[in-house]
Formats: structure tokens, C-alpha cells, sequence
């Protein structure tokens, strides 16, 4: 069989600026719980136009993106933590994660470490940069 082609809708090509828009909406409801029927209509697209420009320009899926965004800025939000008050659920549970093992998961895969590793790292006063095991799909 051959590869499945997805044809983008030829009333609104694959732009940009419909993509800004969906990355703009998704920043700014990181934390709500998205769904790509959501995203799509913030953009003015199909479900299926949304898919393919996220994968043509980002080269990842749309809610793949969403998750290394939501991972990006718990990593941030960790790394920046008060020492004594904060914890890992708390700052996953605001950034819209809400099965804690899936998240720990593929925090670990993204950033090398466990969420808790990092903020205990930040804790023992370990610096605040960025694991040096970032993958390549996590540098979105």
C-alpha cells in the first residue's frame, strides 16, 4: 500500500499565519484542557488542515505539540521554583497534566530526569538550566 496522501483544503492553503494563530491559542489556554477540535476552530481550519500544517511547518502532530509545550514550562516553572513550597504535582496539575505517571513519563523522556530530580536539583541549588538530554522533538 502506498502512503496516504492528506490533501490541505485548497480555500485555505497550509499558511502560517492560520498555524500562529493555533500556536497563539494553545499558549494561551496551556493550562485548560485542550482538544484539537478546539484549536481547530480558534484557527478557523478543519481538523485535518490543522494536522497537516502543524506537521508540514512544526513537524510534530498538534497535540504532541501541546505536550512539549505544557513540558517546556513545567521544566521552566520547577527550575525557577521556591525552594520549600513548591511541588511536583502542584506544578504539573496547573500546566494541565492530569494523569501524574504519563506525565512523569515523558518529562523523563524530554528532559533526561524525573520532574522531582529537577526540582530537587533546584532545591540543592544545581543551577537552572535546561537538561542536557532535551531530544531534538522537544526543541520546539
Amino acid at each position: 500500500m502506498g502512503q496516504r496522501v492528506v490533501r490541505v483544503d485548497s480555500r485555505r492553503e497550509a499558511s502560517p499565519a492560520f498555524v500562529h494563530e493555533a500556536v497563539d491559542f494553545i499558549m494561551a489556554n496551556l493550562a485548560e484542557s485542550l482538544s484539537v477540535d478546539d484549536i481547530a476552530a480558534a484557527a478557523g481550519v478543519s481538523k485535518r488542515t490543522l494536522h497537516a500544517a502543524f506537521q508540514v511547518n512544526l513537524g510534530l502532530g498538534v497535540m504532541t505539540f501541546v505536550i512539549q509545550r505544557r513540558l517546556k514550562q513545567v521544566n521552566k516553572q520547577l527550575l525557577d521554583a521556591e525552594v520549600d513550597s513548591t511541588t511536583v504535582n502542584d506544578v504539573a496539575m496547573t500546566n494541565g497534566f492530569q494523569h501524574l505517571g504519563r506525565f512523569s513519563s515523558a518529562y523523563r523522556k524530554r528532559f533526561g530526569e524525573y520532574p522531582s530530580e529537577t526540582l530537587q536539583r533546584r532545591k540543592s541549588g544545581g543551577g537552572t538550566s535546561v537538561s542536557r538530554h532535551q531530544t531534538t522533538a522537544g526543541a520546539v
